[in-house]
């Protein structure tokens, strides 16, 4: 439902994906599954792609091995700028106000949020990109350009990002954490979440 910086990892925590993620400007997003830091033998970074999905329909799955460059159908609010570049948009529209959104890949998902702002501000700003357990799809501390002299309203890109990179690592929630109101998560809830089987990232 929210999120909350912790000194440590809860006792118990396991793994569940680790991904690394580089921005390059005029190619996009670059993927690798693992820790670019130490880097695995048995694979290379991938550029950002997508899967399609029928569950939920329409949907786009963000994966670092999919068949697709392109979001699916745009998204019906300003999730799409805020979390790509427009060489991943669409001028698709979804059959159906409920159909679209993205699901993917949670590190992945996690690192380009994080990507959405700088550096020093993410630690701030990443608890006010989700509330009430859904994700905003606008907030004050993004990266913008100048305003366009032709649509007097500012362009979103992705200045300040170039050869950025982000690791991320995804844990579980120790069913017996936090101790004041024990939550927890397992591996497939992780999953079930990823495949928006229980709510999208975004629609």
């Amino acid at each position: 439902m929210q999120i909350r910086e912790v000194p440590q990892l809860p006792r118990n925590a396991q793994r569940y994906k680790t991904f690394s993620v580089y921005y390059e400007c005029g190619a996009g997003f670059w993927v690798l599954e693992g820790d670019a830091r130490n880097p695995p033998v048995h694979d290379v970074f991938h550029r950002l792609q997508f899967n399609y999905h029928e569950h939920p329909p329409e949907s786009s799955y963000l994966t670092n091995a999919g068949q697709y460059n392109m979001l699916r159908v745009q998204l019906q609010n300003a999730a799409a700028d805020l979390l790509l570049p427009d060489i991943y948009h669409t001028n698709a529209t979804a059959s159906h106000v409920q159909y679209g959104g993205v699901v993917g890949e949670l590190p992945i998902f996690l690192a380009l949020m994080a990507f959405t702002t700088s550096r020093e501000y993410l630690p701030s700003v990443l608890p006010h990109m989700f509330t009430a357990g859904r994700w905003n799809p606008w907030h004050g501390y993004r990266f913008t350009s100048e305003f366009s002299l032709q649509e007097h309203t500012p362009k979103l890109t992705p200045l300040g990002i170039h050869q950025r990179g982000v690791v991320v690592k995804v844990y579980n929630c120790p069913v017996d954490y936090p101790p004041e109101r024990p939550r927890g998560s397992t591996a497939t809830d992780l999953y079930n979440y990823e495949i928006g089987r229980t709510v999208k990232y975004f629609d």
